[in-house]
């Protein structure tokens, strides 16, 4: 959600096509446009106040998405498909031979201590059943859940666009609800944690299904890291003044234990697994905790 790195991604490309939503959004303020110089944006979306709210459309479409894109398709001048197919073959041979480089660093990391968030998410992602739900509010481990993460189905992986923090875990309380057949994993980083933990005790109350995830580095990361790109002297003096959750630190295995959920302590990320193993086998049609301590910002 920074300006300049998605203008960076995108500055490849003479068309952007957004479906839906908002174009864009840059989390926090960034000075540089997220669109770069030179490229066309085309915006089809079912809600009118959306198209051009924020970035002038060379094409802007109001209507039902799938319909739209139905009608569109006739439309289009389709490039040679043998080249396109050849294109899409080298390209899908590239990523594979990139994960396989990717998996390798990151089994290599996973001995390290303490954890980064990165490998914390790569056990993670392995031991999940095919079929679980996950709702993300972890921002130290958000991007690479989201690169890890493979879904199979829709409704499968679920966050918020917003920024703000605490919604996650009353929000898998909600959809576990609905999806008693299945495990709803609520990943949560510690800070986010504190702002409705009370839903475990509703998780509780119901029986349901939900592990929640606490990724403990005992500080707000994402906003130290804000500072520290904005205002770099700080991180020069590690000047975070109220941004470290660790006089008193938070004993998240007591909170869930005052909400009658069993929990579990992780500080090896190969642990991570057994972990996620037990708390589906041991409380299949209940919910659960686990907590992995890792690293945080400044050290990774």
């Amino acid at each position: 959600p920074v300006a300049a790195e998605i203008s960076s991604t995108l500055q490849a490309y003479k068309k952007i096509f957004v479906l839906g939503a908002r174009s864009f959004m840059a989390y926090t303020y960034s000075p540089q446009s997220p669109m770069p110089d030179g490229s066309d944006l085309l915006h089809l979306s079912a809600d009118s106040n959306a198209v051009a709210m924020t970035f002038a459309t060379q094409w802007g479409g109001v209507g039902d998405i799938k319909a739209s894109l139905r009608s569109l398709i006739g439309s289009i001048n389709v490039l040679d498909s043998s080249e396109t197919q050849r294109h899409i073959d080298a390209k899908a041979q590239k990523k594979k031979r990139a994960w396989a480089t990717r998996q390798t660093q990151l089994q290599a990391a996973l001995p390290d201590s303490p954890i980064k968030p990165e490998t914390a998410s790569y056990a993670f992602v392995q031991s999940l059943p095919d079929d679980a739900i996950v709702v993300d509010e972890a921002p130290a481990n958000t991007f690479s859940i989201r690169e890890l993460l493979q879904t199979k189905h829709a409704g499968q992986y679920h966050f918020s666009k917003g920024g703000g923090l605490g919604w996650a875990m009353p929000v898998a309380v909600g959809i576990s609800l609905d999806n008693k057949d299945k495990r709803t994993f609520c990943l949560t980083g510690d800070g986010a944690a504190m702002y409705s933990p009370q839903a475990m005790w509703t998780a509780a109350n119901q029986s349901l299904p939900i592990t929640y995830v606490v990724f403990n580095n005992s500080e707000y990361g994402v906003l130290k890291n804000y500072l520290r790109k904005t205002f770099p002297e700080n991180g020069e003096r590690d000047d975070f003044i109220g941004m470290d959750i660790n006089t008193p630190a938070i004993d998240y295995q007591a909170l869930a234990a005052s909400m009658g959920i069993p929990s579990v302590k992780v500080d090896d990320a190969n642990k991570i697994g057994n972990a996620v193993a037990q708390s589906i086998s041991e409380n299949r049609s209940g919910p659960s905790l686990i907590e992995i301590m890792i690293a945080p910002s400044g050290d990774v």
